[in-house]
């Protein structure tokens, strides 16, 4: 013992001034570290950051494919100057280059154009047997959404404002692997389905309220090989052609495909003999039996879903159609916008030539969206070049154009600005990953939605149709974010 105290002492004997000051400070900063808790709070932070991760729902990378993209060579171009370029002498010495190898395509056109069984097309699923089982059911509780009239829906909920919306942990999802181009609420008044098309033809279906044990209600499927420019639903009939609940979607691929739950296939509709694209569709309201489709460089065709072949076409825009509304409480109103920079309203019964239009709102750039208010009576669009505008359809008023920041970049779709569930609000997305509130009323911006749950640009928006109060806003990484009262 007396060996190693004296030892001891030999080398605190050792350390110099500063030495020994800076191992009395390393103490005293251990102590207050102790004192302030600072490692059980890390330790909690940890925790919650851990189980955050476990709870993300929706689409996930696989382990597999994720080794395999860190494992795939980058490859990248290579620049050859012009004097070290082959002639005809080093040909004849050297020979001929061996040929690339023929990329391999990742989709088969062919296999998409035609109708496919929706086991077939599933990327993930949570529980399909069950999803399809509950769609076959909604048939009885649909009608009662479509009935409900702007009037009727505001008497009963009263009015909804932006400051009445909330975000919460459990109501955000990623519903699709890529970037989403469209999105749409089933109308149906007891129970939350999101349907989501993106930029590689996928569909992905969101059961916002599932209970299910088994997964966590979210379902993808593929039945396109191409962009899903447009979902459109349409509430089942009363005659046996369509007696259940159908999603139609059209695609850049050139094709038009129903959802038919009664069968579980994806119905090839129509598909187009040239490389020209489906941009935008749209359903008729109270009606099961057609629906409008935009083709190509401005061209408006009527799809008969029974025939399954279009009825009537004719080209309306110089530039493509980017979307298509129709007014549910005047059904022969329809609106088109373009990327000619003009928006255009229609009567379809008088609809036969560019110049037939009863009216027109001009913008400086391209027109993303236009959509009839709830009440009809109100046309709200939004342009690239950073206006709103709302124009009055009835009374056939100058528009007013409300400033409004709508460029975006490559990487995001471009924003649409949709209604509320009243004439009083539109919401449209922002880069600054919100959604902002016009108030017509003021046309200026009141109020915006923000919540630091919300990480990714909501570009594409949807409300739902029979339950005012629920908003859903969706982003580029294929994630929806849904807005509840």
């Amino acid at each position: 013992m007396a060996t190693s105290v004296s030892s001891d002492d030999s080398s605190a004997d050792a350390l110099t001034e500063y030495e020994r000051q800076r191992l009395e400070n390393v103490k005293r900063n251990q102590a207050l570290i102790a004192a302030l808790g600072i490692q059980h709070v890390k330790a909690e932070i940890q925790q919650q950051s851990a189980s955050k991760k476990a709870d993300h729902k929706g689409y996930k990378k696989s382990a597999d494919k994720r080794a395999r993209e860190r494992e795939e060579p980058i490859v990248t171009r290579r620049l050859r100057s012009s004097r070290v370029s082959w002639t005809s002498e080093d040909a004849e010495k050297l020979g001929n280059p061996p040929s690339p190898e023929p990329v391999k395509d990742l989709f088969k056109v062919e296999d998409k154009r035609k109708s496919l069984n929706i086991l077939s097309t599933c990327v993930r699923q949570s529980s399909t047997e069950n999803f399809l089982e509950r769609l076959r059911n909604f048939d009885d509780q649909v009608p009662l959404a479509q009935v409900c009239t702007f009037k009727r829906r505001k008497r009963e909920h009263g009015d909804i404002g932006p400051n009445d919306l909330s975000l919460h942990k459990t109501d955000i999802a990623r519903v699709v692997p890529g970037r989403i181009m469209s999105v749409a609420f089933l109308p149906i008044n007891d129970f939350l389905l999101v349907v989501a098309g993106d930029k590689f033809g996928h569909l992905g279906f969101w059961e916002v309220e599932s209970r299910d044990e088994d997964g966590d209600g979210v379902n993808i499927f593929q039945p396109h090989s191409a962009p899903v420019s447009g979902v459109a639903v349409q509430p089942p009939g009363a005659t046996k052609i369509c007696m259940f609940i159908q999603v139609l979607t059209c695609s850049y691929d050139g094709t038009v495909k129903r959802l038919d739950v009664e069968i579980s296939m994806f119905d090839l509709m129509y598909s187009l003999d040239n490389d020209d694209i489906f941009s935008a569709i749209c359903t008729v309201p109270g009606s099961t039996n057609c629906a409008y489709v935009a083709e190509g460089s401005g061209t408006l065709k009527m799809l008969d879903v029974r025939e399954k072949k279009f009825s009537s076409s004719g080209l309306f825009h110089q530039r493509r159609i980017n979307t298509i509304d129709i007014s549910k409480q005047s059904p022969w109103l329809m609106v088109t916008a373009s990327t000619d920079t003009d928006v255009s309203v229609w009567d379809v019964r008088k609809m036969k030539k560019s110049r037939d239009r009863i009216g027109h709102v001009q913008h400086k750039k391209a027109v993303h969206s236009a959509y009839f208010s709830p009440s009809g009576s109100t046309i709200a669009t939004c342009s690239y070049d950073n206006t709103i505008a709302l124009y009055k359809v009835l009374t056939n008023e100058q528009p007013v154009y409300i400033a409004h920041p709508n460029m975006n970049n490559r990487w995001i779709s471009t924003f649409r600005a949709i209604w509320g569930w009243n004439d009083r609000h539109v919401f449209v997305g922002n880069m600054k990953r919100t959604i902002d509130v016009i108030s017509t009323e003021l046309a200026a911006e009141c109020s915006w939605l923000s919540s630091p749950l919300m990480t990714s640009i909501p570009c594409r928006l949807a409300t739902h149709p029979s339950r005012p109060g629920v908003l859903a806003g969706c982003s580029a990484g294929g994630q929806v974010y849904v807005w509840r009262k």
